[in-house]
């Protein structure tokens, strides 16, 4: 049995809505992987800037801003960041050396004895 034309676009038009609820649905599942891994690292890092400077446990949030708008956000900082981040880059992949061109054969004609 054929399909009508009208058949033929419904189905296509389910097909679509399933496909976009499987899409949105693996788009949520991608976005809670990357939220727990953000408060994973958040936590790691807090956890180890509290361990070496432990009086940031007792500031309020203002403090804690004030503190770290004064000691991170600075050119100092922003150059040492820089530095890290940079020896962490892969450096740019050189350009493919050109092959030389074919060089005509310049041997000299045999001599003749």
């Amino acid at each position: 049995m054929r399909k009508t034309l009208e058949q033929k676009i419904e189905a296509n038009r389910l097909e679509m809505e399933r496909l976009q609820k499987e899409q949105d649905l693996l788009l949520a599942e991608q976005e809670e992987k990357e939220n727990q891994a953000r408060i994973t690292r958040h936590s790691r890092r807090g956890d180890h800037v509290e361990k070496h400077l432990p009086e940031l446990i007792t500031l309020t949030e203002r403090q804690f801003h004030t503190f770290v708008e004064k000691t991170l956000l600075t050119a100092h900082t922003r150059k040492i960041l820089t530095e890290l981040t940079t020896e962490n880059t892969p450096p740019p992949a050189s350009p493919k050396p050109e092959e030389p061109a074919a060089q005509p054969n310049t041997t000299p004609p045999a001599k003749k004895t």
